[in-house]
């Protein structure tokens, strides 16, 4: 939820600093261009490094017994 938060401010920060460009000089959109890049991946960063890996969950495969598949699962006893 708070990743998603995260990434809709950025998402209108970065739409914000779009239209203030086109108001802007030449001069400094390399500034506002370099910082829309850092404000992007920054987010993106954040995301891709937190993800929640539960790895204490055991696969069960699919079986097949004669009849019919019986869908593999994650059972989350240990």
């Amino acid at each position: 939820m708070i990743k998603s938060f995260i990434i809709l401010l950025v998402t209108i920060l970065l739409i914000f600093l779009y239209v203030i460009s086109k108001k802007i000089t030449k001069k400094y959109k390399i500034y506002l261009n370099i910082l829309i890049i850092m404000l992007f991946s920054i987010p993106i960063l954040i995301y891709l490094t937190t993800n929640n890996l539960n790895i204490n969950k055991k696969y069960i495969p699919p079986k097949f017994d004669g009849k019919q598949i019986i869908p593999g699962h994650f059972n989350e006893k240990n």
